[in-house]
């Protein structure tokens, strides 16, 4: 299993495609972890893993979509969430972006977009996180007011 202070994509592998996107992962030296279920997401954040970035598919067949997402927010540092479709509709593109998402992909995905989604959302994550570290500085009485 990863070590805990590791980072880490997480990949929710609901269908067919979460394999193909694993494969073009590996091979970029990425670490990734394929899960099945919320209980398996929930043991992750109870292991104290560093989940940068979590890769779901639009539909869960057999899971909660709201549990799920629950359980991502619960992190101590919040992945950024990318979500794979094969029909990305407005309405999808708009939820995912309200509730905090970062990107909506195409399917079939192209090697080049997850690739620059990747990397555009640990470009956020780690300004969000070093955003938060400023914010902990000033409200342990680090910082001045």
């Amino acid at each position: 299993m990863i070590e805990p202070e590791r980072d880490a994509i997480l990949l929710f592998v609901g269908d067919e495609v979460g394999p193909a996107i694993e494969r073009m992962l590996t091979a970029h030296d990425k670490t990734v972890l394929c899960v099945r279920s919320v209980h398996e997401v929930a043991m992750l954040r109870q292991r104290n893993c560093n989940i940068q970035i979590a890769v779901l598919p639009d539909t869960l067949a057999g899971h909660d979509w709201w549990e799920l997402w629950g359980e991502l927010t619960l992190f101590d540092q919040r992945p950024e969430i990318l979500v794979y479709s094969g029909t990305p509709t407005f309405q999808l593109w708009t939820g995912v972006l309200e509730l905090g998402g970062a990107d909506v992909i195409s399917v079939p995905i192209e090697e080049e977009e997850l690739t620059a989604a990747i990397s555009a959302a640990f470009k956020s994550f780690k300004a969000r996180s070093k955003g938060n570290e400023s914010e902990n500085l000033l409200g342990n009485g680090q910082g001045g007011r």
